[in-house]
Formats: structure tokens, C-alpha cells, sequence
């Protein structure tokens, strides 16, 4: 049995200047799914915060880093 042959296209895609920018499409991509899902999780721990100091926990959540007072 032999091996299935590669299309001629998907064989153009690895010549290496192609597969350089192949590469580089590739690193934008995951770049950018990154760039939203940080986003959207500091979105959300922010909306956590405020939605606690809401409940009575301000004192504990929205601190500023400051000693509290005795």
C-alpha cells in the first residue's frame, strides 16, 4: 500500500518563505484570542469586585493597599 501523495498546493504552503509567513499568521492569531480573553478576564474579575463590595464587602475588596485604621 502507498502512501497518499501531498496536492502540490498544501506543498507550496511549506516552502520556507511561505511557511514564514504561514508562521506569522499563525502567532497573530493565537496573539490575538489571547489579547481577548485577557480582556474579557479582567472584565470580569472587575464586575466580581464590584458586585462583592456591593454585598458589604467594600472594606475588605476595594482596599488600597493602606494599614487599616485601629
Amino acid at each position: 500500500m502507498q502512501a497518499a501523495e501531498i496536492p502540490a498546493q498544501i506543498r507550496r504552503l511549506f516552502l520556507p518563505k511561505r511557511f514564514a509567513i504561514l508562521e506569522a499568521v499563525l502567532i497573530g492569531v493565537v496573539a490575538g484570542l489571547a489579547a481577548i480573553l485577557l480582556k474579557t478576564g479582567v472584565g470580569w474579575l472587575g464586575g466580581w469586585r464590584v458586585r462583592l463590595a456591593s454585598m458589604g464587602w467594600a472594606e475588605y475588596i476595594l482596599r488600597s493597599g493602606e494599614p487599616a485604621a485601629a
